[in-house]
């Protein structure tokens, strides 16, 4: 699935999913039913790479076969992708609603408050929520920046 990203600065300015970026391109690595690391090609030109045995590997195989089984998505034809927003610590399966503005995001465990992992949220719900965290992490960073520029 791909990879996608918003910034605080996007997100602040009330960017909708539609902005995301593409970031690169995942695949679970599975052992049987059990997704045990993932591996993501990062680059446009497909040289950069990372593998990763984190928590969010086996949440985004749960998100996935949750979605499959989940009565209210079923009559919906989505396109799997991952939605990161880093400096928010927040990442979640994004089901792309392929005719059109049906999306679902489903935040993967670990999820910052006030979001439920495996819970699904239209994205424009999730994106306000998160732009107010991205203005407060942005005045905070100017706060530090601004102190730490008046000490040298």
């Amino acid at each position: 699935h791909d990879v996608y990203t918003l910034g605080l600065d996007e997100l602040a300015d009330r960017a909708g999913i539609d902005q995301a970026r593409p970031v690169g391109r995942r695949f679970l690595v599975m052992a049987g039913d059990r997704a045990i690391s993932s591996a993501e090609i990062t680059d446009e030109d497909g040289t950069g790479f990372q593998a990763n045995e984190g928590p969010y590997v086996a949440a985004t195989a749960e998100a996935i076969a949750r979605a499959e089984d989940d009565p209210d998505l079923s009559e919906g034809d989505y396109e799997i992708r991952l939605l990161r927003i880093p400096a928010l610590y927040f990442v979640a399966l994004w089901l792309r609603d392929e005719r059109g503005h049906d999306d679902v995001l489903v935040p993967l465990d670990p999820v910052p408050a006030p979001f439920e992992p495996g819970h699904s949220y239209r994205p424009d719900a999730v994106l306000t929520e998160l732009a107010a965290s991205a203005r407060t992490r942005l005045e905070l960073d100017d706060v530090e920046g601004s102190s730490s520029r008046s000490a040298d």
